[in-house]
C-alpha cells in the first residue's frame, strides 16, 4: 500500500482517522433525510434550507465532540501547521 510504504500510514491508521468523520456524515444524512420528511416547503426553498441544517448540524457536531480531521481542517484554514 502506497501510504504505508512512502509515509508510514498504514490502513489500520487511516481507516481509524476517518471513522469519526464518516460516522458523523451518515448520522448528518439521517438527520437531513428525516427533516426532509417533515419539511413540505418543495422547490429551492426547501433545498437550502436541508442544505444549511446539514451543514450546521455537522460543524456543531465536529465541535461539540471535538474531531482530529476537523480540528486539523480548521487549523490549516487559519495557517497553523501541525508539527
Amino acid at each position: 500500500h502506497f501510504t504505508n510504504k512512502f509515509l508510514g500510514y498504514d490502513m489500520r491508521e487511516q481507516i481509524k482517522d476517518c471513522f469519526p468523520s464518516l460516522l458523523l456524515s451518515v448520522v448528518m444524512a439521517a438527520v437531513v433525510v428525516m427533516a426532509d420528511v417533515w419539511i413540505e416547503i418543495g422547490g429551492v426553498l426547501e433545498l437550502l434550507l436541508l442544505i444549511n441544517l446539514g451543514a450546521a448540524f455537522y460543524l456543531a457536531c465536529n465541535m461539540l465532540f471535538s474531531i482530529g480531521a476537523f480540528k486539523e481542517a480548521v487549523g490549516l484554514i487559519k495557517g497553523e501547521a501541525r508539527a
